[in-house]
């Protein structure tokens, strides 16, 4: 029951100290998925990019395999890969966030780096069977975010970051029921530094 009590408030004190919670709390309304468009094989951009690919190939000599390789259905996986990948990016995690300036003074990331250890360390207590259960939940909101053609959306990462976030309350919570004293003054130290940080960050330069 200890324990899991403690996963609990590592779990809410990791979210209300994240930067993302802050951005959200000063601009809600930017934080909406209905603005922003989606990779279609209808959208005339895409067909228009696919019929340039395929355009330009048509002037190059290659094997029948890559011709045949070149159609709307692997070009939308490479799209789609593309921005599923940005939500690995460090600098979008925990340095700079969301492209759009409504979503992120470009200062802060979405999440403390001090989390970053922690997941870590989280998930090497985990089972077997939950490292592929968290693996195979993170491809599938990360693809779903892919979706979205917006760089850097952080809105439809918000399930990846919120399976990062319990990934990482569960390091704390190991780190302290480990009472590996040591480690967690040091994580509390520099989580605060950073808290400090992005507090007169967020005072300075508002969304």
């Amino acid at each position: 029951m200890k324990d899991r009590i403690l996963f609990v408030v590592a779990f809410f004190v990791l979210v209300f100290t994240s930067p993302l919670t802050w951005q959200i709390l000063a601009k809600p309304d930017a934080y909406t998925l209905r603005a922003e468009k989606r990779y279609s094989f209808g959208d005339p951009a895409f067909v228009d990019e696919v019929n340039t690919l395929q355009g330009q190939l048509g002037q190059t000599p290659l094997s029948p395999i890559k011709r045949i390789s070149v159609n709307k259905y692997v070009h939308m996986l490479q799209l789609v890969g593309l921005r599923a990948s940005e939500g690995l990016d460090a600098q979008f995690l925990f340095f700079s966030g969301d492209i759009n300036a409504d979503r992120s003074n470009k200062m802060t990331g979405v999440l403390l780096l001090a989390s970053l250890p922690l997941f870590f360390y989280g998930l090497v207590g985990l089972s077997d069977k939950l490292k592929w259960t968290v693996f195979f939940s993170l491809i599938a909101v990360a693809l779903f975010a892919g979706s979205y053609n917006a760089r850097y959306f952080v809105v439809p990462r918000i399930p990846q970051l919120v399976i990062m976030t319990l990934v990482s309350a569960y390091g704390l919570t190991r780190l302290v029921l480990e009472k590996k004293m040591k480690l967690t003054v040091a994580w509390i130290i520099a989580a605060g530094v950073e808290i400090a940080k992005n507090y007169f960050v967020f005072g300075k330069s508002p969304l």
